[in-house]
């Protein structure tokens, strides 16, 4: 458990400290999608599916941040 608060709190300073909160964050999931989802075996060819899952983090990630950036009213 102490190692999960460390994480957040490496995670909470790593984005704070970010000139760019949204690339940050966009940067980070795609690093996320590396690490976990390319070692899992997707049903359909690896050399298409996984290309086509890692292009569609930008733009997902990209307007999950900018609807709560909206609501929150914060700067990037």
């Amino acid at each position: 458990m102490l190692e999960l608060f460390r994480t957040i709190i490496e995670e909470l300073d790593s984005i704070t400290s970010s000139n760019d909160k949204r690339e940050y964050c966009i940067a980070r999931s795609e690093d996320l999608f590396d690490e976990f989802f390319v070692p899992i075996d997707l049903p359909g060819p690896d050399g298409i599916i996984d290309p086509l899952l890692r292009t569609a983090i930008r733009p997902i990630v990209g307007r999950i941040f900018d609807e709560i950036s909206k609501k929150l009213k914060l700067e990037n």
